[in-house]
């Protein structure tokens, strides 16, 4: 699985990967699922972090809508 995402080694899996490598977990038997997750504990935390990111950006994207409609641009 590490070689089919680009990396050597999981201690190199980095956040844009724990995506690909989440999406490719069906395709795997159970067994190796629970195998590689129970290898790599902090799977959890990146996924958690990388969810973080993405409700930051959508609270941004959100203040600036708001902004946007109480100032319209003039012209």
């Amino acid at each position: 699985m590490a070689r089919k995402l680009g990396i050597s080694n999981w201690r190199n899996l980095s956040k844009d990967k724990v995506l690909k490598f989440a999406a490719a977990m069906p395709e795997m038997a159970t067994e190796a699922r629970l195998e590689l997750i129970e290898q790599f504990p902090a799977f959890k935390d990146l996924g958690k972090a990388d969810i973080d990111a993405v409700a930051e950006a959508h609270k941004s994207t959100l203040a600036a809508n708001e902004n946007s409609e109480l100032f319209p641009p003039s012209g």
